[in-house]
């Protein structure tokens, strides 16, 4: 083959994969984000120590989703006394939690299911997770002040000690 066939080759190559990757995408759906920081009664003002219950519900029907991150600050929250034992998955079963820290303060957790472990959906959710955790001040356990009325913990609101940033992520969907 000469150079001009080449380069029509390659050129269409690269317009096939264009468009192929163009199709694939992961689909955007919405979720809802609750945290009790007292679960059960759980906060020790002297040691700032306590267990919170997440919870995260799948507000659309059709998505699935394989992992839950949920990110910890370092200026609130004691990540030298975070570890992946610090996490129980409730809901779905058969999860399980691996943590990886940023280089500016942050630890994420990440859980997800193993082989065995159930995929959330709207059918089957909350994802439900208790996490054991230390502040590194009373004071972050008590600006906690958005209960929600029915009992079902705070609200997310990034920018607050309990408004951690989290995100549901699940398989790519295919246009």
């Amino acid at each position: 083959m000469n150079m001009k066939k080449y380069a029509k080759l390659a050129t269409l190559l690269v317009s096939v994969l264009l468009i192929t990757a163009g199709s694939t995408m992961a689909m955007p759906f919405s979720s809802s984000g609750f945290v009790n920081p007292n679960f059960n009664n759980s906060w020790n003002a002297a040691d700032l120590t306590g267990t919170a219950r997440f919870k995260f519900t799948i507000d659309e029907d059709w998505p699935q989703v394989t992992s839950v991150y949920i990110e910890f600050e370092n200026d609130i929250f004691n990540l030298d006394e975070l570890g992946v034992s610090d996490f129980t998955v409730q809901n779905p079963g058969g999860w399980s939690t691996s943590i990886f820290a940023s280089s500016i303060g942050y630890a994420f957790s990440v859980s997800s299911p193993s082989t065995a472990g159930a995929i959330a959906t709207a059918a089957n959710d909350p994802i439900i997770i208790d996490v054991a955790f230390t502040l590194r001040d009373a004071a972050m356990f008590n600006q906690a002040e958005e209960e929600i009325p029915d009992g079902g913990g705070w609200a997310w609101d990034e920018g607050q000690a309990w408004g951690l940033a989290y995100t549901l992520r699940g398989p790519i969907c295919l246009n």
